[in-house]
């Protein structure tokens, strides 16, 4: 019978120190792991080969982008300039460079009859087409000859007729070395993302993964965004005599200049024209415009301005001054209400501050009038005398008494809301939902036998400035929990959690700062 070695195993977790003598093998059963103690008392996996789902290090460190990469640590590339040995390549364009690329090819450029500007706050283009009255005499559409002949490839040409080119319509050589415009192969071939290209024939990249020798780049931005991108700062901007359209089905941008009858349309004729509203009727009197209802004198007289002003003071409502149109002379009449003390002092205004109107003049000083009468003395007479009053009917003070004395009262205080008032506590009653009824009482108590909520509580807004305490106490079972309504407002908005022992008891301490906010401090394990 052959001999079985069996290792040291278990299932569920990974060995630790504390499980293993230095050197020792272990074997996890469920997921065929081999474990052993090093001699600076760790534990290691061992024995796994090829790749693995959670591996922290490459075997051999591979460079990218020129920076050395093994896995156990980030790298740091630079994203808008990743060498390829011959260049750089934009591995990733934000909208902003998108734009100033774009800007940059229409900006500054020669145009004719339009203008063309990047506004790089917002990132759009501006199109403005330039007025069409140009003075038409010098060239013409129809010219026969030009003015100052020209030479081409070293044949003088005015127009007037034809030329012959040799080694282009007839025989003979041109020179032909340089750069050409009909080329059809480089001298040179260059290398294209790794692609060799010598303008004979097509060659094809890959866009979204060009490498540069250490791995591939991707590029983040499709063709459809950037056409998106140029389109957005072209439509729905403002232009003036063209219209931009990006049509997003094809990827292509419609211009429309605006329709233009008169080429020969000078500045002086357009200058006529402005302000003249549309479709305005032809008036030959020029004191009288049509408004489609009378007409409309253009000169006003004197007489006609001092009657609009005179209409504009007259029969209105003002505070302390008459305005009188005289239309017989055309002037204006101001007259201000009499003031029959304009020596009235500040101080003497003051003192009627707070009076209401209508107050009554009360010359004894011992008598305040309520507005329905007088009020006097307890006694009738002078309020001096209260201390000789029967004190089982007023609250006095006796001959001993002082600005500094304290006050006894034998009888003690007695309040209306008595429930409210009272030190007492109040029992709250246990269920699912412990409801608090601020209003009757200060102190509250209640015996969890469960996992409990103290809901909304009610009339809280009835007893705003309101504080007390609320006993929490675990029953003979224990670890019951609580939760509160979001009117209670606790350190961090969180709530604490409640001790957990049989017959524990916790102190929850409120002050009610408005209705639906209760500040509360909460003192666990209450001994």
């Amino acid at each position: 019978m052959a001999n079985t070695i069996r290792l040291k195993r278990a299932s569920g977790s990974d060995p630790g120190a504390s499980d293993l003598v230095t050197g020792e093998l272990a074997v996890r059963t469920d997921t065929g792991k081999l474990f052993t103690k090093k001699d600076d008392n760790s534990v290691t996996e061992i024995g796994v080969t090829g790749n693995a789902a959670t591996a922290t290090k490459l075997e051999t460190a591979r460079t990218i982008a020129g920076v050395s990469f093994d896995g156990s640590a980030n790298i740091s590339l630079n994203n808008n300039a990743i060498t390829n040995g011959a260049g750089y390549i934009t591995a990733t364009l934000t909208n902003e460079q998108v734009q100033d690329i774009v800007g940059g090819m229409v900006t500054g450029n020669t145009e004719t009859g339009i203008t063309v500007t990047y506004q790089d706050g917002d990132g759009t283009l501006d199109f403005v087409v330039g007025t069409l009255n140009q003075d038409t005499t010098g060239n013409a559409a129809t010219a026969t000859a030009l003015e100052t002949a020209r030479n081409i490839g070293g044949v003088s040409f005015d127009g007037t007729g034809n030329i012959n080119l040799p080694g282009v319509n007839t025989s003979g050589n041109q020179d032909t070395s340089g750069n050409a415009a009909t080329a059809t192969a480089l001298a040179t071939a260059r290398t294209i993302a790794g692609v060799s290209f010598d303008g004979t024939g097509n060659i094809s990249l890959n866009n979204n993964a060009i490498t540069n020798g250490a791995g591939y780049i991707t590029a983040t931005l499709t063709e459809e965004q950037v056409e998106d991108f140029v389109g957005g700062m072209v439509t729905g901007n403002t232009e003036t005599g063209i219209t931009v359209t990006y049509q997003d089905s094809d990827g292509t941008l419609d211009f429309v200049v605006a329709s233009q009858t008169d080429n020969n349309f000078t500045d002086t004729l357009k200058n006529k024209l402005d302000g003249i509203a549309a479709s305005a009727t032809n008036v030959t009197n020029n004191n009288q415009l049509t408004n489609g209802a009378g007409y409309i004198t253009a000169t006003l007289t004197n007489e006609q301005v001092q009657d609009i002003v005179g209409n504009m003071v007259t029969g209105n409502t003002e505070s302390g001054i008459s305005v009188t149109y005289q239309d017989s002379d055309g002037t204006l009449d101001f007259s201000v209400t009499s003031q029959t003390d304009n020596n009235f002092t500040t101080t003497l205004k003051n003192k009627l501050d707070g009076i209401a109107s209508g107050a009554t003049n009360v010359t004894n000083t011992n008598q305040l009038t309520n507005g329905a009468g007088f009020i006097t003395s307890a006694d009738g007479g002078n309020a001096a005398t209260l201390d000789s009053l029967d004190s089982t009917s007023f609250l006095r003070s006796d001959a001993a008494d002082s600005g500094t004395g304290l006050l006894s009262l034998s009888g003690g205080i007695a309040f209306s809301d008595a429930a409210k008032c009272t030190a007492a506590v109040s029992a709250l009653s246990d269920g699912s939902t412990i409801t608090v009824d601020f209003t009757s009482g200060i102190h509250h108590s209640v015996t969890l036998g469960g996992n409990r909520t103290f809901g909304n509580p009610s009339n809280d807004g009835s007893a705003v400035g309101q504080s007390g305490s609320i006993f929490i106490t675990q029953d003979g079972t224990g670890s019951r929990t609580a939760s509160f309504h979001s009117d209670y407002k606790f350190v961090g908005g969180t709530a604490p959690t409640l001790s957990t022992a049989a017959n524990a008891v916790d102190r929850l301490d409120y002050v009610i700062k408005a209705s639906g906010v209760i500040h509360c401090v909460v003192s666990l394990d209450i001994k």
